[in-house]
């Protein structure tokens, strides 16, 4: 990770275009900027995946960082003095109120407060997509160190599963999330589709076909037990399932892993009939995420101690 030092001024004169310019080639930047607010001082970090690759696993939404990140946001929100100070610094370096500045640049301060900075100036942005090669958090500078250890380890532990290359070019051509996710899944996925799907015996019997089959999105994938009008016999469903689980695994990103565990412990499926599908699915979700521990650590978790007002 190559780390840079940008005030608020600097961050203000980037664009979609320059930010573009400043990626490097094969390694994440991170653009790091101190904000004081009378006897308290956060560091600001916008990361930017290396060029011509969005973030796969490296800088995402695990539960545990989400939890700090929010609780974080949370804090902020309660304040009356960062309030005015962000509006401060967003009046001098943003006349033009340019939300690309407020509320994705400035994101991990600003997303508190969404009655005074939100997206709506900048509606050909999608958050999610910009998500794909940029994110900007923020914590109280005492941390610091302990955030730039918790990206590292990412990196260490992901290797070149941090990062994708993306095969969709430009993020905004296409408008919205669900356009790229379907653009990713037709490049790396179309040939494993056919070859499960024609591997599974007597599919061609039961009423889900292959599109159902293998309807995951990204971010959600479908882990839900079909409907009994479905009349899927219980070892036809486990190899559906465990195909489709097979798929996701080998293709997605580790949060689509994760989501996809957290829906099968839903107690949609405690019925005594799935106990057998149920754990063999999460035997093979939890061997997969067991191999990247650091996901399940909380890089502010410190900060929430330390912070009785959390």
């Amino acid at each position: 990770m190559q780390y840079i030092q940008a005030d608020e001024w600097d961050l203000s004169s980037l664009s979609l275009k320059t930010t573009h310019d400043l990626r490097k080639e094969d390694i994440p930047v991170c653009l790091q900027t101190e904000i004081v607010c009378g006897n308290e001082k956060v560091i600001l970090m916008n990361i930017f995946a290396p060029r011509n690759y969005i973030f796969w696993n490296f800088a995402d939404s695990y539960r545990a960082f989400s939890f700090g990140q929010s609780a974080f946001q949370n804090y902020l929100a309660t304040r009356q003095d960062w309030k005015e100070r962000l509006i401060e610094i967003n009046e001098l370096c943003n006349p033009a109120n340019d939300s690309f500045f407020s509320y994705h640049l400035f994101g991990g301060l600003t997303r508190g407060f969404n009655d005074v900075f939100n997206d709506y100036d900048h509606e050909d942005i999608n958050p999610a997509l910009m998500d794909g090669f940029h994110c900007s958090i923020a914590m109280h500078a005492y941390m610091y160190e302990n955030m730039r250890k918790y990206l590292e380890l990412q990196l260490e532990y992901f290797g070149n599963n941090a990062f994708v290359k993306d095969f969709a070019g430009d993020l905004f051509s296409f408008g919205n999330e669900e356009s790229y996710n379907n653009i990713f899944r037709m490049v790396i996925s179309e040939k494993n589709i056919n070859q499960l799907h024609a591997r599974i015996p007597d599919f061609g019997k039961c009423k889900m076909n292959k599109a159902a089959f293998f309807h995951a999105k990204l971010r959600s994938p479908d882990f839900w037990p079909p409907s009994e009008k479905e009349n899927i016999p219980l070892d036809l469903m486990s190899e559906i399932l465990k195909a489709r689980a097979s798929w996701v695994i080998s293709n997605l990103r580790l949060t689509s892993i994760a989501i996809a565990k957290n829906v099968i412990n839903d107690r949609i499926w405690g019925v005594p009939k799935y106990a057998d599908i149920r754990n063999e699915l999460r035997r093979m979700f939890d061997t997969e995420l067991a191999k990247f521990p650091v996901i399940q650590t909380n890089p502010y978790e410190n900060n929430i101690y330390d912070c009785p007002t959390f």
